[in-house]
């Protein structure tokens, strides 16, 4: 049997984020119902091309899971276990928003086997929440770690986010003060992207909010990271630190080059040396479920310069970096040798140790321009 990861993906929220670009969208439960529907049916097409394959992470994505009817859950996971085979060890994370979790849907997850809890909570300013459209308050955040302490949920991994409107060193002690007090094991530290077609980008250009400058939010991720690293949580990934034995490993299937399958509206799969991404119109994909047509909208035969891009950029992303002798018996490439001058001129930021080539963690923050010229 060959280990792969499973990510499903909820499109919905109660609100879209200023700064969100990602496929979401507001609608009523019966388009959800519908959806979910539709969910089913893609994982019922899938099940027999995935004969031999064994799901040892699921996470359920989006969006907002939690967004979702009572029962949606217990509905997708039932469809999961009649379709593919699961780990009995598996890691079942879903992502919840504080302002939409509840006990009686958090009992749901628990009960489909959920033992992972990703939170977004990624401020605990109002001020910050507010200029970027979050719609929770610190009170929803205080009140759904309660309920997840209440269920008995453990394993609890909490989003922050860097580079906010109104953010300080101060509001950085204060989150990350807050996941120490509430026994967070995971933190994703993300900086703010201001992207394109986002209220954010608007409000940013017409000089209603204010950002922080790129400097000061470099300053701000490193605080973060000292300030995190102070409190044991170890950086494994460029924005991602946890307690010792508590990295998530659907996320490191991502940077370790192993198969993942996705379903749902936008979703992207890798498997067979092939990559897939699904539609990201929500009605296109609805519609071609139920017409029995093809949701993929793109697909590509990973070439070996593609591989070796990949292989080099994600690598690059994790504290454990490149292993060498790996990486010239895949692509008979001596990589100290081919990239000698580069290696050289980031002799400050690069470390070679036990066959492995990484970025020095505290240069992560300029990771893309060493990961480009590598490449």
């Amino acid at each position: 049997m060959t280990n792969a990861g499973l990510y499903i993906h909820i499109p919905f929220c109660n609100a879209k984020c200023h700064y969100c670009d990602f496929a979401s969208f507001v609608c009523n439960n019966d388009l959800k119902n519908r959806y979910v529907d539709c969910l089913c049916t893609e994982m019922q097409r899938k099940g027999e091309l995935f004969k031999g394959y064994i799901f040892d992470t699921i996470y359920i994505g989006g969006g907002t899971p939690s967004v979702l009817p009572y029962g949606c859950i217990k509905k997708i996971v039932e469809c999961i276990q009649e379709n593919f085979d699961i780990s009995k060890n598996t890691e079942f994370t879903i992502e919840v928003n504080p302002n939409s979790l509840t006990d009686t849907k958090l009992k749901e997850y628990i009960s489909c086997g959920v033992n992972r809890v990703s939170m977004g909570v990624q401020s605990i300013n109002d001020n910050s929440l507010h200029a970027i459209g979050r719609k929770q308050s610190f009170e929803n955040v205080k009140n759904a770690f309660e309920i997840l302490h209440r269920n008995g949920i453990n394993n609890i991994s909490a989003d922050m986010m860097l580079g906010l409107p109104f953010q300080t060193r101060k509001d950085i002690r204060k989150i990350v003060n807050f996941f120490v007090k509430h026994k967070v094991k995971h933190i994703s530290a993300y900086m703010l992207q201001l992207e394109d077609n986002t209220k954010l980008k608007q409000n940013v250009q017409s000089g209603k909010i204010v950002l922080p400058s790129d400097e000061e939010t470099t300053k701000l991720y490193q605080y973060a990271i000292k300030l995190c690293n102070s409190k044991h949580y170890c950086l494994y990934e460029i924005s991602n630190l946890s307690k010792k034995h508590f990295e998530s490993k659907h996320n490191i299937k991502y940077w370790n080059d192993i198969e993942y399958l996705g379903l749902g509206v936008s979703s992207s799969s890798y498997y067979g040396g092939m990559r897939y991404t699904n539609n990201g119109n929500l009605e296109e994909y609805l519609n071609n479920i139920e017409s029995n047509s093809s949701v993929v909208s793109f697909e590509e035969k990973l070439d070996k310069d593609t591989m070796r891009t990949e292989k080099i950029m994600l690598s690059l992303r994790t504290a454990k970096g490149l292993d060498l002798i790996d990486f010239e018996t895949k692509f008979e490439e001596n990589l100290l040798e081919s990239k000698k001058n580069i290696i050289k001129k980031y002799k400050k930021a690069l470390n070679i140790k036990n066959g492995r080539l990484y970025i020095k963690p505290k240069y992560f923050v300029v990771s893309n321009q060493i990961i480009l010229d590598l490449i």
